[in-house]
């Protein structure tokens, strides 16, 4: 099975939300709006670097598509935030809760999407790490 790589990005001047492939370059450093980076003609819109994460390949259980910096929810009524672990060469999920950090495969949960974390950092108590 092909995964989709596609990352998204929050606009500097409107902070809308853009879907696509990051466009490094002298005119523009953002992400192309096209869902088909090979095609030519994308437009280019600047994004807060800071926000640039990348698509997991795996949607909630509602069919939301999870990117890292997602914030969710699980079966077990854990919040959690995905990010890439370095360590597992994954995506994953990491849990604060009194200052211990658990690791989770995102593979392996049931989980729902309710925000992500710069338009909703008050969702993870102790904030984000």
């Amino acid at each position: 099975m092909k995964r989709e790589i596609k990352f998204r990005g929050k606009r500097i001047d409107n902070g809308e939300w853009v879907y696509g492939m990051p466009a490094f370059n002298r005119d523009c450093t953002g992400i192309d709006k096209i869902e088909e980076p090979m095609k030519a003609g994308g437009i280019c819109r600047l994004v807060d670097p800071e926000t640039v994460g990348q698509y997991t390949g795996k949607k909630d259980i509602e069919g939301n598509e999870l990117y890292d910096g997602d914030i969710t929810i699980d079966e077990f009524y854990r919040k959690s935030i995905i990010y890439w672990s370095e360590k597992m060469a994954r995506f994953a999920f990491r849990e604060n809760r009194k200052k211990t950090e658990f690791y989770l495969v995102i593979e392996h949960l049931k989980v729902k999407k309710i925000g992500n974390r710069w338009d909703n950092p008050d969702l993870l108590e102790g904030g984000y790490r």
